[in-house]
């Protein structure tokens, strides 16, 4: 990185409550590491500001302390809950958001630019907040985005990927306010100021920033501060993980869940149309097909799995796109109102770990929010319909009388009584003593219930599996009955089988 900016005496000023500092030694071991990623990023030291040991005894804060903030470009606060009640850490922050809005209008930042950068390393959740202003700074904590070191040993490898990240986003920052980077600002001619970009005249273009391959841990925070989520994705191995974590974290929020998390898949005839890195992979067209239609059912089924777990009934759908997506990406709606976007660009000949990630707040005419919904709009809710009915007494055959979401089968509470068409396949192989069951252990790859146990594979008759019945009768209710056939059982079983 080009230091341009010779205005800054420091890179960052670190705020934090020296009672958690003694007790933890948490301070020591984060600069160490954030000064070692920033070198090898930089090829310079860190100039970091630390208070306990670059304030002589005999300075008055007024003095040596708000100059020392002025000198610092950035301010990383580590939060904590003595950190939450400190006055003197209350006045670190007061003073750097004013100055944080100072340098917003002189070097054009966008309201999602932050340089504060905070750092929780014990929970503040049950902190009492003594008084409005120590309400309103754990407020503004919260709605910055922050790397979570709470419950991480120095020595785990997570600890040092996540300060690596951070180190990244520091460095970015440092970058643009270099004034060689982008536009100052300039007078308007009326006595205010105003920043000029290379823009279309009918609409502001927000800054773009752009990197390589999937930033999960930036992905998580923004699914956790999010209210509701957008996503349309084709086979991301990871997001069932991503979406899961964030979900634990909400869960131990106030707002336990989103307001609406909806999730978008191209439908499986769409998928021999999708170029990306598995058609250069396979020579042969059809098996990357193949392999792409396993992977996108693995990650639905997964997907499908943990928010039955986790999700709220109404607040999430998974749904199949009827053609070809025009982007992969999510759209985040924020608390205070922000849309952030994230596209990701691939390109067929390379890995999707190599994809282009590109984030930016949507347009003020909300384009991109349109674009999302209208992807939505087009596409069917996957809805897995199963059968229910009651077994037939002295016979193998199941009659079904009505059906259920899958979604809302099993759900603790509900009381219900129905029977459930369901099937039960014994694989097995011939082995040295001769015939031997095979067993799979459940997970949330192989299953949507019941994680941890041994059993055979297992599943539902849906509605789907059933041709439609060339004659029923009709119940009281008007509802048409009819036997499951055998051919709706083979059906499913092709289907768990797969």
């Amino acid at each position: 990185m080009t230091n341009a900016n010779e205005a800054w005496e420091y890179d960052a000023f670190i705020s934090y409550a020296r009672f958690d500092e003694k007790t933890r030694g948490f301070l020591t071991d984060f600069t160490s590491t954030l000064s070692e990623v920033f070198h090898s990023l930089t090829g310079r030291p860190l100039r970091l500001f630390v208070d306990s040991t670059q304030i002589p005894a005999s300075s008055l804060w007024e003095t040596r302390l708000l100059h020392s903030l002025r000198r610092s470009a950035t301010l990383i606060t580590i939060q904590s809950p003595s950190y939450a009640t400190s006055a003197w850490c209350a006045r670190e922050w007061d003073t750097f958001l004013t100055l944080e809005k100072e340098r917003r209008s002189e070097y054009g930042l966008l309201p999602y630019e932050s340089l504060v950068f905070p750092v929780r390393f014990i929970s503040t959740g049950h902190v009492s907040a003594s008084g409005p202003d120590a309400a309103r700074r754990l407020r503004e904590a919260q709605t910055r985005q922050s790397v979570d070191l709470t419950d991480i040993e120095p020595g785990d490898p997570l600890f040092a990927a996540r300060v690596t990240a951070l180190g990244r986003d520091l460095v970015t920052m440092l970058e643009n306010l270099s004034p060689n980077h982008r536009p100052r600002a300039q007078t308007d001619g009326r006595g205010g100021n105003s920043v000029h970009f290379e823009a279309s005249p009918e609409a502001h273009v927000p800054l773009v920033t752009t990197h390589r391959g999937p930033d999960q841990r930036r992905f998580v925070e923004y699914l956790t501060d999010a209210r509701s989520v957008t996503i349309i994705t084709v086979s991301d191995d990871s997001l069932p993980d991503l979406i899961e974590e964030a979900a634990l974290r909400k869960a131990r929020t106030a707002e336990g869940f989103w307001d609406h998390l909806h999730v978008v898949f191209p439908d499986n005839s769409v998928l021999p149309f999708i170029n990306d890195g598995l058609s250069a992979r396979f020579p042969d067209r059809n098996a990357a097909v193949t392999e792409r239609k396993y992977r996108v059912w693995q990650v639905r089924r997964r997907l499908m799995s943990l928010l039955l777990r986790y999700g709220r009934l109404g607040h999430w759908t998974i749904s199949l796109c009827p053609f070809s997506p025009p982007f992969i990406g999510t759209l985040f709606s924020m608390p205070d109102g922000r849309q952030s976007v994230q596209l990701s660009i691939s390109r067929p000949k390379l890995e999707s770990a190599e994809d282009l990630q590109v984030n930016f707040l949507d347009r003020v005419d909300h384009y991109f929010e349109q674009a999302f919904r209208e992807v939505v709009e087009s596409s069917r809710e996957e809805h897995e319909i199963v059968l229910a009915g009651e077994p037939t007494p002295g016979t193998h055959e199941f009659r079904c009388s009505g059906a259920r979401f899958r979604r809302s089968v099993l759900v603790d509470g509900q009381e219900t009584g129905d029977w459930l068409a369901a099937l039960v396949a014994i694989t097995w192989r011939r082995g040295r003593t001769g015939v031997e069951p095979l067993l799979q252990i459940n997970t949330p790859r192989t299953s949507t219930r019941e994680m941890g146990k041994i059993s055979h594979v297992s599943g539902y008759i849906n509605q789907r599996d059933c041709p439609p019945p060339d004659s029923g009768f009709m119940t009281s209710s008007g509802a048409a009955e009819f036997v499951v056939s055998e051919v709706a059982a083979r059906t499913a079983l092709d289907r768990e089988l797969l």
